[in-house]
Parts: structure tokens; sequence; C-alpha cells
């Protein structure tokens, strides 16, 4: 009588058959991770288009005024803003510095006055959620304490407000005019703003877009903050090289002939 052959793999086909799944996990990995950061990078988008459209409704309750770290800081201890404006804003940059990057307290508390207030709280009543400040790939999220944004507000269009730029109408070429953008390339590496570094960005117009950085003059610095306010893409449509003395008049940034153009 001839005995039974035992059923199952052996050693070898075992082998091979793992080798097989390993090739393919090499393979497919990287292709569901890319797809994965291409719809939050989707969802990024939509958020930053969001948060254009809610300074849209802003600005179009308050007479074409932007919002600004000037206003969002307490009335009282508000300067009487000179000619020079511009360099009075460098004597404040530590609020706007929080104007321009935190979240601050979400939704603000009714009645109370803060000694410096957030872009996001100024616009928190035209938005339908404070999720959309935060990129999906971004390890900030809504219910951190007081982390940074996702998206920061443009440095120029705030320093340009302390110098009579107040109104959207001051700025000229609106589909050009950037306002808030990523500041760490999250779907593309996740450095701070650099050279070739690629953002997204919202415009004046709502419209958003992905851009890549180019001559960025923080490209070599390593604190994001610094990185940021160094160059690009926070000082678009700013001439850094021909600031003024403090006797002159305001900066050299005339937001009517500037476009950012990437």
């Amino acid at each position: 009588m001839l005995a039974r052959r035992k059923s199952g793999f052996t050693l070898i086909e075992l082998l091979v058959v793992i080798a097989i799944i390993a090739i393919l996990a090499a393979i497919l990995f990287p292709v569901f991770a890319r797809a994965r950061e291409a719809a939050r990078k989707s969802n990024c988008q939509n958020n930053l288009k969001s948060c254009a459209v809610a300074l849209q409704l802003y600005y179009g309750d308050y007479d074409s005024t932007l919002p600004s770290s000037y206003a969002a800081i307490k009335e009282a201890n508000r300067p009487a803003i000179s000619s020079n404006g511009g360099n009075q804003w460098a004597s404040y940059t530590t609020q706007a510095t929080t104007f321009m990057t935190k979240r601050g307290e979400l939704p603000p508390k009714e009645n109370t006055t803060y000694d410096v207030q957030t872009w996001a709280q100024m616009l928190y009543g035209h938005m339908k959620s404070k999720d959309i400040l935060f990129c999906p790939s971004d390890s900030n999220t809504a219910n951190d304490t007081d982390p940074q944004l996702s998206y920061w507000y443009k440095t120029a269009a705030d320093r340009a407000w302390w110098n009579g730029s107040k109104k959207e109408g001051n700025f000229g070429y609106n589909a050009d005019q950037m306002i808030f953008y990523e500041h760490k390339a999250w779907h593309f590496g996740g450095d701070p703003c650099r050279d070739e570094a690629q953002i997204n960005v919202a415009f004046m117009d709502s419209h958003v877009k992905t851009i890549t950085l180019k001559n960025s003059q923080g490209s070599t610095v390593t604190s994001d903050l610094v990185v940021t306010f160094a160059g690009e893409p926070c000082y678009y449509n700013y001439d850094l090289t021909n600031n003024p003395t403090s006797t002159e008049t305001g900066e050299k940034y005339d937001p009517t002939n500037y476009g950012d153009k990437f």
C-alpha cells in the first residue's frame, strides 16, 4: 500500500512566496503613500480656498479693509502710526508674529479683549470650521493648545497695512497677490520654505495653486520662523534691499505695482 503524500508547501516554496510579497509591498507602498499624500494635498488646497473666502467675507464686512496685526493689538496698546509706519511695524514683530502664525483661542470668547488677536480669530466668524486652519499632513491640529497654524498670513501684506495699504483695493493684480501660504512643504518633503520647495498658496482673489519657491533669502537659516520671514514667500512684493532709514517715509513697498510672480 502506497503511503499518502502530505499536503503543504515546502520551505523553498514559502520563501519564494514571502519574497514575492516583499517585492510587491516595496513597489506598492510608495504608490499608496503618494496617493494618500495627493488626497491630503487636495484637502489642503480646499482648506486654503476656504481661508481665502473667509478673508473676502471679512473685508466685505469692513469696507474692504484687510485684517492686520495693528488691528489685532488691543486698542489701548496700539501706537499712533506715523508716516513711516512700516518701520514702526518692526517694533511690534512679537504681536505681528502672533497675528500671522498662531491659532489663538477658538472660538474667541465674547466680550474678551485679547492683548493681540490672530488672523484666525479675526476671520473666525466667517469660517465653517477651525479645522480648515490646518493642513492634514501637519502634526499640529485644531485641538492642540495654541499651536502654530499650517497657513500663515503674508508678512508683506501685514507690513503694508501699517504703511497705509489697508484695503483690498490698495493691492493691484489681486490674482497675483498671495495672502496665505503653507509655512512648510508638507506634501513635498516637509522641509521649511527654501529654494525649490513646493507649497500651496492662496491669493487675494481666493484661487489656490502650488508654487515652487526661488531665490529664497532664508534658505540657509535653520529656524522655521526665520527661514520664512527672511525671504520667500512672506516677503514677496517687498523690496528688502531698499529698506528706508528711520528718517525716511515709510517702507519701499508698492502693492499696486508688484505681483507675486512665481
